[in-house]
């Protein structure tokens, strides 16, 4: 099983998307794209949403993104 199918199966909505240079999305990851990423990411689900909390979770570069946003 993969996390995100353990947070849809308790009703956590997920948000996931490929970083620059990975996927379809073009560019080059750096700390600098990945934090300013990150930031865009966060804004766009507040915006969609009226969400009282947001957590972030990450692994390997997403480890970047989550210490980022979650100060």
């Amino acid at each position: 099983m993969r996390l995100h199918d353990l947070y849809l199966e308790h009703n956590i909505d997920v948000l996931l998307w490929n970083y620059r240079g990975f996927g379809i999305n073009k560019g080059l990851p750096s700390f600098k794209n990945i934090k300013s990423d990150s930031e865009e990411i966060l804004q766009f689900a507040k915006g969609k949403n009226k969400w009282e909390k947001i957590g972030v979770y990450g692994l390997s570069m997403g480890g970047i993104a989550c210490c980022h946003i979650g100060r």
